[in-house]
């Protein structure tokens, strides 16, 4: 989950990071690994998208409510990204709790945006940024133009915001585990070795269900 907080999505290097070094690339062992950290990765993505939708929804039905139907139609999209920067501002944790559930079980957002911790400003500007410009995509391409094409803009968008000039000035580096991590809660790789330990179990012991397998604690 480290690596889809970061960067969104599961390049090939993130992936050769994360499964275990005595796996060569070649190996089918490795292609199904692989292939699971990137549903884990998808999986992540579909809820992100979908939370944010609801998200956005809310925000524009409330503004609605308060100053009529022509309010958004009369909005720039400075105005816009003005809205949803200062609805994240008033609960920073709690939208991304709600719009990165899978990623919230192993980053601790909340040590992002502690006050004892000022050296993580850039990754609150990083959050702040990417909510800020995904929650206007939401709206322009999904809530006033709600179709097939308005998903992809803003899956297209989701997968590119990380790699954008932007955010490249702003030198975040490439390491996803720079990002802190939950204190006695879930491993922060826990979903990616449920996945390495469900392929290992399939190839070993085909037909067994995932079901079967009892991942060790940690």
């Amino acid at each position: 989950m480290f690596h889809t907080a970061r960067n969104n999505c599961l390049s090939d290097i993130n992936a050769r990071v994360t499964i275990p070094d005595d796996s060569e690339t070649a190996d089918p062992y490795y292609t199904l690994i692989k292939s699971s950290l990137i549903k884990v990765a998808r999986k992540a993505q579909s809820e992100s998208l979908k939370q944010l939708f609801k998200l956005v929804k809310v925000i524009v039905g409330h503004f609605t409510g308060a100053f009529g139907e022509a309010f958004w139609e009369t909005t720039s999209r400075e105005q816009r990204c003005s809205i949803f920067g200062a609805c994240f501002d008033s609960h920073p944790i709690w939208v991304m709790k709600y719009y990165r559930p899978k990623e919230f079980a192993a980053v601790d957002f909340g040590a992002i945006w502690a006050k004892e911790t000022p050296d993580r400003h850039r990754w609150r500007r990083f959050y702040r940024n990417q909510f800020i410009d995904m929650a206007d995509s939401t709206y322009t391409h999904r809530i006033t133009t709600p179709n097939d094409e308005g998903l992809l803009a803003v899956t297209h968008l989701w997968k590119d915001w990380p790699r954008q000039q932007k955010v490249l000035a702003w030198q975040m580096g490439n390491d996803s585990y720079e990002l802190p991590g939950l204190v006695g809660g879930p491993d922060h790789r826990y979903e990616e070795e449920q996945a390495m330990h469900d392929e290992r179990l399939h190839m070993n012991c085909p037909g067994a269900g995932a079901g079967n397998f009892r991942t060790p604690s940690h």
